[in-house]
């Protein structure tokens, strides 16, 4: 096999892996169903989609674990991980509910998971705010509520199916006094889906296209030669 021929099935393997890399994540974004957190339903959270929205009541952490990331399949180490249990009721609702003779948020609640530490950090914070608020609130003592909302965006996943997960999420949430049944099937994986899923796609592309285009008139010279020595 020339050279050529092998630098052409070189690039035409590693646009197979970029397509496979970010297929769904392309497809996701190519599909512009995007569920906004706040105005949603826990129906909505039976298969994938983009998501964003407004965090403003996480109930708490329910774990931390080491994953291992990639980048188009290659190891990249482990990363940590949090787990939260989060509602999707935004601040104007509570505001509204908190000022009104309304008697049901009608609120659900899922599983958002993330590891960036600084999103972590303001989780916490707005958490522990709430854990304050709640505890002055049901001793009949006056305190005000939290007011401060994070903004997110990220992508519904199916929660792990880790037998140590399960048992410790239904642990946590039975603390906190809710059934698994309560809870959203997807979970939220947050981080930002953006430009470059879409470009590393149609690199991908390219360069298979490229190549199969490159190779045509090689296999077809091929074909014409053993034609002539038949």
């Amino acid at each position: 096999m020339k050279a050529k021929t092998k630098i052409i099935l070189l690039a035409m393997f590693a646009g197979i892996i970029m397509i496979l890399a970010n297929f769904e994540d392309t497809m996701l974004m190519l599909d512009q169903n995007t569920v906004y957190f706040n105005s949603s339903d826990i129906t909505d959270y039976e298969k994938s989609a983009l998501v964003e929205g407004e965090l403003y009541y996480p109930v708490g952490c329910i774990l931390t674990v080491e994953e291992p990331g990639s980048f188009l399949f290659i190891p990249t180490g482990k990363k940590k991980f949090y787990y939260y249990l989060v509602c999707n009721i935004g601040h104007d609702k509570y505001d509204q509910y908190m000022n009104s003779d309304e008697e049901d948020l009608n609120e659900f609640y899922t599983i958002f998971s993330t590891s960036d530490e600084a999103l972590v950090e303001k989780i916490d914070s707005l958490s522990n705010a709430w854990s304050y608020f709640n505890e002055k609130y049901s001793a009949g003592e006056e305190a005000d509520y939290p007011v401060n909302e994070i903004s997110f965006s990220g992508k519904l996943v199916e929660q792990p199916d880790d037998e140590e997960y399960i048992e410790i999420r239904d642990e946590m949430l039975e603390k906190w006094g809710f059934a698994p049944t309560e809870i959203a099937d997807y979970r939220i994986a947050e981080g930002r889906i953006g430009a470059l899923t879409l470009i590393l796609s149609s690199i991908g592309l390219a360069l298979f296209l490229g190549g199969l285009i490159a190779l045509t008139p090689v296999f077809s010279g091929k074909r014409k030669k053993n034609e002539k020595e038949g």
